[in-house]
């Protein structure tokens, strides 16, 4: 699925991310906007946090981690698709690279994420590495 559906791959790989940031969250009390009065979940601010603290906390990774919410977002709400994917489309070389170079990175920093949060969160009377 990675090399043939590569938009389809990258929401299954969100929302496994999506339900482990909702599982380190979940005694996070839900706000209302004080204007509208519509509750405000903080889901891009909450998955940023997370990948932060389980993948490394630095400016050039926040600025990455809101450029994949950014491209997940994207991908969920407007139907936006890899241009690799597409039958006859016209791409470079440096598109080529730049979409398989972010699918990977994407495909790696979820991982990555639910390992850590895995091996510093064992329960009780777990032994830790």
């Amino acid at each position: 699925m990675r090399f043939a559906k590569k938009t389809l791959s990258i929401i299954a790989a969100f929302t496994v991310m999506e339900i482990m940031v909702n599982l380190e969250f979940k005694e996070m009390e839900v706000t209302n906007c004080e204007t509208c009065g519509q509750p405000q979940f903080k889901v891009s601010k909450k998955y940023r946090e997370y990948l932060m603290k389980y993948i490394g906390h630095s400016a050039n990774n926040k600025k990455k981690f809101n450029a994949y919410y950014s491209l997940r977002s994207k991908i969920v709400h407007s139907g936006q698709r890899f241009k690799t994917e597409r039958l006859f489309g016209e791409v470079t070389d440096k598109e080529k690279n730049e979409e398989f170079l972010n699918h990977l990175e994407i495909l790696q920093m979820c991982k990555l994420a639910i390992v850590q949060r895995l091996l510093k969160n064992k329960p009780a009377g777990q032994p830790q590495e």
